[in-house]
């Protein structure tokens, strides 16, 4: 494991508290925020599931997935990149939060996907290919607060991971689209604890709750349990295309969508 202290403070902020409500049929006026490999932003309404565009970021190349931070703000994961939308403009220009490329292993690297825990540092997963180590994958920490970048251990199998989604602690899902498979495995050690056979490209991922909610790269959306693996299938999202690379969760507010009736505090997960 290896630690950096690069780059500037950036505040995330690190709870939200929401009512969702069951929204089975045509219930609920919720949205949630999706983009596709074009770069695209689109917010869905969480009953319909159709999806409305709002615009195209300004650094699209290797976008990854998304990440809500409250009050109409975006994050969006770009190789490294990290930058921040307001949803509410349409001209799809944002504000660089931290470019954490010059951190990383020697030669080519791939990072995709993107989690704040509950201490507001940032994890991703990267593909590294160099002389040294033609194939490695492993996962990756950032604390905006510090600084301090932190490479942790190899995976203990190749992996290409489009997203990683935070269970507990140092145990994370990725969302393994070659293999359709959700993979548990333990950030620090990078050792694989389970993995889940989908059925569907699995390639982002986000909690309402205690409720998992799995994003297909065609649009199909799932409730997923973490426990046993299995999933049921919600609804596809509509005019958004089949290329769906991330997802982030609905805004504050009015939260009406996905499977509970409770006014929910909980620490604010992707």
């Amino acid at each position: 494991m290896n630690m950096y202290r690069y780059g500037t403070p950036f505040a995330c902020v690190a709870s939200v508290c929401f009512t969702a409500t069951l929204a089975t049929g045509n219930v609920g006026v919720s949205e949630f925020y999706i983009t596709n490999a074009g770069g695209e932003v689109y917010s869905v309404d969480g009953s319909t599931l159709s999806a409305t565009r709002l615009f195209t970021m300004d650094s699209a190349a290797f976008i990854s997935d998304l990440y809500y931070l409250g009050d109409h703000q975006i994050v969006a994961h770009n190789g490294g990149v990290f930058t921040q939308y307001d949803t509410r403009l349409d001209d799809g220009t944002g504000t660089l939060l931290y470019d954490l490329r010059p951190l990383f292993d020697p030669g080519i690297n791939f990072a995709n996907g993107i989690d704040y825990d509950d201490q507001g540092r940032v994890h991703f997963s990267i593909q590294s290919f160099s002389p040294d180590n033609p194939s490695a994958a492993h996962h990756a920490m950032y604390d905006p607060l510090s600084g301090i970048y932190t490479r942790m251990s190899n995976y203990d199998q190749p992996r290409y991971f489009l997203d990683v989604h935070q269970v507990e602690d140092n145990i994370f899902f990725g969302a393994h689209y070659n293999t359709n498979s959700a993979i548990m495995y333990d950030s620090t050690t990078g050792i694989t604890l389970n993995a889940y056979d989908l059925g569907f490209g699995l390639v982002s991922m986000f909690d309402i709750g205690n409720q998992t909610i799995a994003i297909g790269k065609e649009g199909g959306v799932y409730s997923f349990d973490p426990i046993d693996g299995t999933t049921e299938f919600i609804g596809n999202i509509t005019r958004a295309g089949d290329s769906i690379i991330g997802a982030t969760i609905p805004s504050p507010g009015g939260l009406i969508a996905f499977g509970f009736a409770s006014v929910i505090c909980t620490r604010r997960r992707r």
